[in-house]
């Protein structure tokens, strides 16, 4: 939903721009003690 309307349809993927998804929680959501997570997602 975050790049719905970023294109018109049956535009390549390769068009879309970068997007970032952040969460901020008031909890350790995995439980390690640490304050930041940093993930990347790698095909």
């Amino acid at each position: 939903m975050i790049d719905l309307n970023a294109n018109e349809k049956s535009a390549d993927y390769s068009e879309l721009s970068q997007s970032f998804v952040i969460f901020i929680c008031t909890f350790d959501a995995f439980g390690y003690g640490e304050w930041r997570y940093t993930f990347e997602c790698v095909c």
